[in-house]
C-alpha cells in the first residue's frame, strides 16, 4: 500500500513539474489568471488606440487649419495695402487689424494644441509598447534570463 502511494505522489509530483514547465515556472491558475489579465489589457489598449487615433486627427485638422491661416495672411496684407493705404478706404483699416490679430491667436492656438496632440498619442503609443515588452519580460521562466545577458535585455526594454 505504502509503495503505490510513493508512486501515486511521485506521479503527482511530477505532473507537477511538467505544469509548471509548461506554464513557464508558474502555477496553472497564476499562469491563467495572467493570461486573462492579459485579455483585458488589449481590451484596454484598444480603446486607448482608438483614443490615440483620435488624437492623431484632430492634431491634422489643426495643422490644417494652420496651414490655411498661413495662407490668409498675406491675403489680408494684400487687401490692407491695396484697398486702404492705395484705395483710400481707412475703414477697412481697423477690421483688417483686428482679422490679422485673430489670425496670429488662431495659429499659435492651432500650433499649440496640434504639438500637444500629436505628443500625448506618441507617448501613450510608447508608453503602451513598453508596457507590453515588460510584462513580456515578467512571464518569462528562468531559463529565458539565464540565457538571455541582462544587458540586451535592458537596452530592448528602453
Amino acid at each position: 500500500m505504502s509503495e503505490n502511494w510513493g508512486h501515486n505522489e511521485m506521479k503527482h509530483v511530477k505532473e507537477e513539474h511538467r505544469n509548471n514547465w509548461l506554464y513557464g515556472g508558474v502555477a496553472r491558475q497564476e499562469y491563467l489568471e495572467i493570461e486573462e489579465e492579459v485579455r483585458e489589457k488589449n481590451r484596454s489598449s484598444l480603446g486607448t488606440t482608438s483614443i490615440c487615433l483620435i488624437l492623431m486627427f484632430a492634431g491634422l485638422f489643426l495643422v490644417t487649419i494652420l496651414a490655411a491661416s498661413a495662407l490668409a495672411t498675406p491675403y489680408i496684407s494684400k487687401i490692407i495695402i491695396d484697398d486702404v493705404i492705395i484705395g483710400g478706404e481707412y475703414d477697412l483699416l481697423l477690421p483688417m487689424v483686428w482679422v490679422l490679430i485673430g489670425l496670429v491667436v488662431l495659429k499659435g492656438v492651432c500650433r499649440v494644441s496640434s504639438q500637444i496632440f500629436f505628443e500625448t498619442s506618441s507617448q501613450s503609443v510608447l508608453f503602451q509598447m513598453r508596457d507590453e515588452v515588460y510584462r513580456k519580460l515578467l512571464r518569462e521562466d528562468f531559463t529565458f534570463y539565464n540565457t538571455h545577458k541582462t544587458g540586451d535585455l535592458m537596452s530592448r526594454q528602453t
